[in-house]
């Protein structure tokens, strides 16, 4: 037999024991993470005695969806069970812990359906976890993260994190326990101003107010956390458990109140049917909540018609049919006026009021978003509405064929007219500076979409047709103005007659039947529409572009004049690049009313 040499045994003994760690690092990860979609789950520590679960759906900000919780609840459950395990952190990326539940998921959901698919228990089961959980929150914990980070029992926090319960904004109340557990870690009184306002707080305020234990620079939380966990995993497993057990009944006991998640949910429920339908006021029906029958209680209202109240409310619902959009009568003939084309347009919402200052603001901090202007440094100011001398002083550029337009850098939808500007004194004001992706963005984020030009002027015609404003022919009734444009000499001097130099409150002019507000004038508004003045049929019927260069915006603004820029009606028009960005430049939002598309006739 030949003989083994020493080098190829001990080459033999590496290759088995890597094959060893190979096997024992792939049975690992096969356990804790590739049975997981939406989640990592591990063991960390020098000891691996803290179970660490890090949510992970990034694109989505670690939204919650249905998936997720199921499995951070059997993640918890298992590492619960797990006698080597003595604490337990939670955590997400460093943009967001979790920011919220997945709203696209819950429309298409009952509370019925949730109750059915046991997605309450399970959200009940990370709250019973018999080991001590950390959230270690960076970025965004709203609505549902928040009421996550607040089941656990220590929350550290990034010097970056932001809390909130925005759930009133989309019609709702939180639903897991937040209106409690805010309430008991931070009182009665700074709990109602954030579930009432859906406004966040950042982690400083909530260390202050006794929400977050501790504040730590981002990229140290998770290592804090985790050698806080190692801690409390040297102490005796069954008294760290009586002793999270006895706070937490000391809290019960104070409180007065049930903590089961659960329970919090069907109370949910209750208080909603109450106040929205008016149940308890009929004779008590009976109605099949997944398998269980309930007697005397209205389940009737879900979650969907909440939204879709949420959503639609201040829009006006326009019945569909057949309009004339375009004029045989062009003023400004080279925009593409003509022809009056019959167009065919299915019923749909419009907003009544354009975006304000406030709604904006809502959007960009929910979501952190950048608008072009800010991502560009600069925007597009009328050289008349900068006050402030510093800011005319700067080495500003005027476009060539209209001078009293300046790039003003620093000009964005906070600041209008430069850096020096607010809008502080305007938060009722169209939003300003803002591109057409801007405000595709924006619609989107709120469940609507931007209007289609068809669309668009049939709102703005308010049953009347081939007429050159919203209420008729005559730009003044009975001496009043009806819409925010220019009076005086364009561009030296606007003598404000109609009571405002620049922008207008949103809710200043009502012009036609259809209840729109500032429907013409105040600020140019954004179409879905790809520009185009050579309009074409196709099978019959007209049709619009499917792509293009512009962009179709409708209804003239505060700028426009008679002897310069006659679009202050209904049939005019005119176009912008769609990353463009000025301080005469808004949008309002519309929604379908039904599943069929606009067709043209």
């Amino acid at each position: 037999m030949a003989q083994v040499e020493p080098a190829m045994l001990y080459n033999s003994e590496i290759i088995e024991k890597l094959f060893s760690l190979l096997w024992i690092s792939f049975t690992k990860f096969s356990f804790l993470d590739t049975q997981y979609e939406y989640i990592l789950a591990d063991k960390v520590g020098s000891e691996k005695t803290v179970g660490l679960v890090t949510l992970n759906r990034p694109k989505a900000l670690n939204a919650l969806c249905d998936g997720l919780i199921s499995e951070l609840a059997a993640a918890i459950g298992k590492l619960d069970k797990d006698e080597s395990v003595g604490a337990i952190v939670i955590t997400g990326s460093e943009k967001a812990f979790a920011a919220g539940a997945d709203i696209k998921e819950m429309l298409n959901k009952s509370y019925a359906e949730n109750v059915k698919h046991g997605l309450l228990q399970e959200w009940d089961n990370v709250a019973k976890c018999k080991k001590p959980i950390i959230a270690a929150v960076n970025g965004y914990a709203l609505g549902g993260g928040c009421e996550l980070a607040m089941m656990c029992d220590i929350i550290y926090a990034g010097e970056k994190a932001k809390f909130g319960q925005p759930e009133i904004i989309i019609g709702t109340i939180p639903g897991a326990g937040g209106t409690q557990r805010i309430a008991r870690s931070c009182g009665k009184s700074f709990a109602m101003e954030v579930c009432l306002t859906g406004n966040q707080f950042s982690a400083q305020e909530a260390f202050s107010r006794g929400l977050v234990s501790k504040i730590f620079p981002p990229e140290k939380l998770l290592d804090e956390a985790i050698k806080l966990g190692e801690r409390i995993s040297q102490h005796s497993r069954i008294i760290v458990q009586l002793c999270k057990e006895s706070v937490n009944n000391g809290m019960l006991l104070f409180y007065s109140i049930v903590t089961s998640t659960l329970t919090h949910l069907i109370l949910l429920q209750l208080r909603r049917v109450h106040c929205d339908c008016g149940c308890f006021f009929r004779p008590p029906v009976r109605q099949t909540l997944g398998s269980t029958q309930k007697n005397g209680v209205c389940f009737n209202v879900d979650f969907r018609t909440i939204v879709e109240q949420r959503v639609t409310a201040n829009m006006v619902l326009i019945e569909g049919g057949t309009f004339p959009i375009g004029t045989d009568k062009p003023i400004i003939a080279p925009d593409g006026e003509a022809p009056e084309r019959q167009i065919r347009v299915d019923s749909f919402f419009m907003d009544q009021f354009e975006v304000s200052n406030a709604d904006f603001a809502r959007f960009v901090q929910q979501t952190g978003y950048q608008t072009d202007a800010d991502k560009f440094g600069d925007s597009f100011v009328l050289y008349s509405l900068i006050k402030d001398a510093k800011t005319k002083e700067q080495n500003v550029s005027a476009v060539a064929a209209v001078p009293w337009w300046l790039s003003i850098p620093g000009a964005s939808w906070r600041h209008p007219e430069g850096p020096e500007s607010t809008i502080l004194d305007r938060w009722n004001h169209p939003v300003l500076h803002v591109s057409w992706f801007d405000a595709l963005t924006y619609c989107h984020w709120v469940g609507k979409r931007l209007p289609t030009e068809a669309e668009w002027e049939v709102a703005c015609r308010g049953s009347l047709e081939d007429k050159l404003f919203p209420w008729g022919n005559k730009l003044l009734v009975k001496g009043e103005h009806k819409a925010n444009i220019w009076q005086g000499l364009f561009p030296f001097n606007n003598t404000a007659e109609d009571g405002f130099e620049g922008t207008a409150p949103v809710d200043a002019f009502a012009q036609n039947k259809f209840h729109l507000y500032n429907i013409i004038g105040n600020v140019w508004e954004w179409t879905d529409d790809w520009w185009t003045t050579k309009h074409f049929k196709k099978n019959g019927k007209w049709v619009t572009p499917e792509t293009g260069t512009d962009k179709v915006k409708k209804g003239g603004s505060y700028m426009c004049h008679k002897d310069y820029c006659y679009r202050y009606r209904c049939a005019a028009r005119s176009q912008n690049t769609p990353d463009t960005t000025a301080g005469n430049l808004g949008f309002r939002c519309a929604r379908t009313a039904s599943a069929s598309k606009i067709s043209g006739l």
